[in-house]
C-alpha cells in the first residue's frame, strides 16, 4: 500500500499526462489509418462475436494460423458497446497499447528518477514499433503489458519482500500466456530465473516452498491453456511448427552443412532487420522504414553492456530475456518484428539504464541542461516516428498490399446501401464470401460468390431482385451486362483517395 500511496502522491499526474499523450496518436483516424482491414484483424472481430454469442471461447483457436484468445474478451465488450466495426476491433487493441504505456512509466520509476522515467516513457509511447501495432486489431499488442507486469511485481517482491507481489507476478505471467504465441518463451525464461534464485540465492525471500507456490499460481491461472497444450499439442504447436525454420522445405531437404548455413543466414537477416527495419512484412504491413530509432539503438547497445556487467539480477533477467527471445525468434520464418514485440519494454528499460548512466555522470548543476537535451532528442525522434507513420506508411505500396483498402472501401460503401434480408452477389478476384474480412463486415447477411475464381456460376442471369451486386478488380466491366439485363437497377461508383475508381455497387 505504501508503494501505491507514493505513486499517487508523486507520480499520478505525470503518468496521466503521458497516458493521454500516448492515447492521441493511437486513437486518431483509427479506422482509416491504415486504410483497409487485414484478415487477421477480421478474425479478432469474428472470434469476439463468438464470445458475445456463446459467452466463452476456447483459450486457443485456429484463427490466423492459431492464437490465444485472452484479449478477445475486451474486444467483445467494445463490440457490444460500439457494434461490429473496424473501429471497435482496433480500439480494443489500442486500449492495450495505451495501458502498456502507463504501466511502462510505473515500471521505469522503480529503476529511475522522474526525469529519466518521463523521457523513457515518451520515447516508448511514440516508438514507431509500438505505435503501429497499437493501431491494429492484432492481439500481439497485449503481450508487452504482461511482460511489464510480470517484471514489475517480481522486482517489487525482491525490494519489499511482500508475498502479494510475488504471486501477483505469477498471475501476470499466467495471464500473459493468453496474449500471444511467443509469450511462452518468456514464461520459460522467468520460471528458470525463479528456480535459479530459489536454489542459489542466500535471501530467504526465494525459498523452494515459495517456488512451488509461484509455479502453482501460474498453473492455476494458465490451467485452461496448459490443459489444451497437454491434450492437443499438435493443435497448439501447429503455429510454431508452421513458422519454424526447421520445418521449411528448404531446410528439410538440405545437407547438414547447408542446414547450418540456412540457420545462420536466416538468423542474421531477421536480427538485422529487427534492429534496422527495411524489410516490409506481408502480414502486418510493418518494417518498410526504421524499427528502432538510431539514437535509441546506440543507447540500447550502451545499456546492454552495462546490464551484462551488472550484478542486479532483475537487470540481467530483462537483458537475457531480450537477447534470448530475439535469438529464438530469429529461427522462424517472416514475422521479423511482431514476434519480438513482447520484449519492447525491456529494450527501452535498457535504453534507460544508459540514459541514467549518462545523466548521473554530470554534476547536479548541469542535470537540467542534460534533461533538456535528452528531452529534445526524444521529441525529435517522436516527430520523425509520427511523420513516418501518418504520412509515409499509409501510401507505401506494401501497406496497401497488406490491408487491401480498395476492397474494403467498396465493401463498406456497399454495407451502407444494403437493405434488410437482401442477398449480396460478390465478384472479386482475390476474396470470396468466406474470407474473414467479408464475413466480419457483412455479418450474417447472405453472400453469394459469383467470381470464376471461387465458383463456376458466374452468369448474371440468375441474380434475383432485390439484391446488391459488388464488382471488384477485373469484374467492373460486367456493369454494362448487368445494366442491360436489369435496366431498373442503378449503380454507385466507389473511388479511393486518389480519385481512381476501385469498385462498383449495383442495386436492383
Amino acid at each position: 500500500m505504501k508503494v501505491l500511496r507514493t505513486f499517487v502522491t508523486h507520480d499520478f499526474l505525470i503518468c496521466l499526462f503521458l497516458t493521454v499523450l500516448a492515447a492521441i496518436p493511437r486513437l486518431v483516424s483509427l479506422d482509416t489509418i491504415p486504410l483497409g482491414f487485414h484478415g487477421d484483424e477480421a478474425w479478432t472481430g469474428l472470434d469476439a462475436l463468438q464470445i458475445l454469442s456463446h459467452g466463452l471461447i476456447s483459450p486457443y483457436v485456429g484463427s490466423a494460423t492459431g492464437q490465444p484468445t485472452g484479449p478477445l474478451y475486451l474486444t467483445a465488450i467494445i463490440i457490444k458497446i460500439f457494434g461490429p466495426t473496424i473501429f471497435s476491433v482496433r480500439l480494443s487493441m489500442a486500449i492495450f497499447g495505451i495501458v502498456t504505456v502507463s504501466v511502462f512509466y510505473i515500471l521505469a520509476r522503480l529503476f529511475f528518477n522522474k526525469s529519466v522515467s518521463f523521457i523513457l516513457t515518451l520515447a516508448f509511447g511514440f516508438s514507431l514499433f509500438h505505435l503501429h501495432f497499437s493501431r491494429l486489431g492484432f492481439m500481439v499488442i497485449a503481450s508487452p503489458l504482461f511482460t511489464e507486469l510480470t517484471i514489475l511485481f517480481l522486482y517489487l517482491y525482491e525490494k519489499k519482500k511482500h508475498l502479494l507481489y510475488f504471486f501477483s507476478s505469477a498471475v501476470a505471467l499466467g495471464t500473459g500466456m493468453y496474449s500471444y504465441n511467443t509469450f511462452i518463451l518468456f514464461v520459460g525464461i522467468v520460471l528458470a530465473y525463479v528456480v535459479a534464485k530459489s536454489f542459489t540465492s542466500s535471501e530467504r525471500i526465494y525459498r523452494p516452498t515459495y517456488l512451488i507456490m509461484y509455479i502453482s499460481v501460474f498453473l492455476i491461472i494458465a490451467f485452461p491453456l496448459v490443459t489444451l497444450i497437454v491434450l492437443k499439442p499438435n493443435f497448439y504447436f501447429g503455429h510454431h511448427y508452421t513458422v519454424s525454420i526447421f520445418n521449411s522445405n528448404k531446410y528439410l531437404v538440405a545437407p547438414l552443412w547447408e542446414k547450418i548455413n540456412i540457420i545462420l543466414q536466416n538468423s542474421a537477416t531477421k536480427i538485422f532487420h529487427f534492429i534496422f527495419g527495411g524489410r516490409p512484412d506481408g502480414v502486418d504491413g510493418y518494417g518498410a522504414y526504421h524499427n528502432l530509432n538510431v539514437s535509441y539503438l546506440v543507447l540500447f547497445l550502451i545499456g546492454i553492456l552495462i546490464v551484462l556487467r551488472s550484478k542486479r539480477a532483475i537487470y540481467l533477467l530483462m537483458g537475457i530475456s531480450t537477447i534470448l527471445i530475439i535469438l529464438l525468434n530469429s529461427l522462424t520464418i517472416d514475422g521479423d518484428y511482431r514476434r519480438n514485440l513482447l520484449i519492447l519494454p525491456f529494450i527501452f528499460i535498457i535504453v534507460g539504464i544508459a540514459v541514467q548512466y549518462i545523466y548521473s555522470s554530470f554534476p547536479i548543476r548541469k542535470k537540467h541542461f542534460i534533461f533538456l537535451i535528452m528531452l529534445g532528442l526524444v521529441v525529435i525522434e517522436s516527430m520523425i516516428n509520427l511523420y513516418t507513420y501518418f504520412y509515409k506508411m499509409p501510401s507505401y505500396n506494401n501497406t496497401e498490399f497488406v490491408f487491401k483498402p480498395d476492397q474494403v472501401e467498396t465493401l463498406l460503401a456497399a454495407q451502407k446501401l444494403l437493405r434488410t434480408n437482401e442477398p449480396v452477389y460478390f465478384y472479386s478476384q482475390i476474396w470470396s464470401c468466406q474470407y474473414e474480412t467479408v464475413r466480419f463486415l457483412y455479418g450474417n447477411r447472405r453472400c453469394i460468390d459469383k467470381s470464376l475464381e471461387f465458383t463456376s456460376t458466374q452468369a448474371c442471369s440468375d441474380i434475383t431482385s432485390p439484391s446488391t451486386v459488388v464488382l471488384l478488380n477485373g469484374y467492373t466491366p460486367l456493369l454494362s451486362n448487368l445494366k442491360t439485363r436489369y435496366p431498373q437497377g442503378w449503380e454507385k461508383f466507389v473511388y479511393n483517395k486518389s480519385n481512381s475508381q476501385v469498385g462498383i455497387i449495383f442495386q436492383l
